[in-house]
């Protein structure tokens, strides 16, 4: 699987409170669609596929929602396509397809949320690493 192009739809973030007490953070990343696309321009024997998602993050109970949707377009060899394709009509994605887009999903949208949560004071969906004094730091 090779990432021909990634775009947002949609970036939206409401803020509903301005407190942080007992936040919960949840995430999810919903796929609306998978499509075969047409692209000329390759000269492999690949082909498209289009995907469009949502991904949101809840700040609970009732502090803000970021929410944002995109398309991205995968050359994947025919093989995959086809199976993609077949479970998608079932609404369903293969471990094998899932695990990889999902993973650049996340980084996409994730460090674009990163700057939405800077910007409007909430807290990180990430955890970031800290450093911790030990007995021997001086």
């Amino acid at each position: 699987m090779r990432v021909l192009s990634f775009n947002f739809d949609k970036v939206s973030i409401e803020r509903f409170s301005s407190s942080l007490e007992d936040i919960k953070i949840s995430n999810k990343i919903d796929i609306k669609e998978i499509v075969e696309a047409q692209a000329d321009f390759l000269n492999t024997e690949d082909k498209v596929l289009g995907v469009r998602f949502t991904f949101s993050l809840e700040y609970s109970p009732n502090i803000a929602k970021i929410e944002i949707s995109g398309m991205t377009a995968l050359a994947v060899p025919t093989s995959t396509l086809k199976e993609v394709l077949e479970k998608w009509e079932k609404k369903e994605i293969s471990p094998e397809f899932k695990t990889p887009l999902f993973n650049f999903l996340f980084r996409k949208v994730g460090l674009r949320a990163l700057e939405l949560e800077e910007e409007f004071g909430l807290p990180s969906h990430i955890p970031f690493p800290t450093f911790k004094k030990t007995e021997d730091s001086k």
